[in-house]
């Protein structure tokens, strides 16, 4: 198989990771409102997103 300019043999690996990090993204919403005081209804609301989880 030739990629390129080089030429791999079968079996020859094509890729080769020694050492490798993995990074994930999870979003868990939550919904946020402002209220006319107590007992009323939302007048305004707030979508808060957090991110950011990195694993080694």
């Amino acid at each position: 198989m030739k990629i390129g300019t080089t030429e791999f043999k079968k079996g020859q690996p094509v890729l080769y990771i020694d050492s490798a990090k993995t990074s994930t993204i999870e979003g868990a919403a939550t919904t946020v409102y402002a209220t006319g005081g107590k007992g009323n209804t939302r007048l305004i609301a707030w979508d808060c997103l957090s991110l950011a989880h990195e694993r080694q």
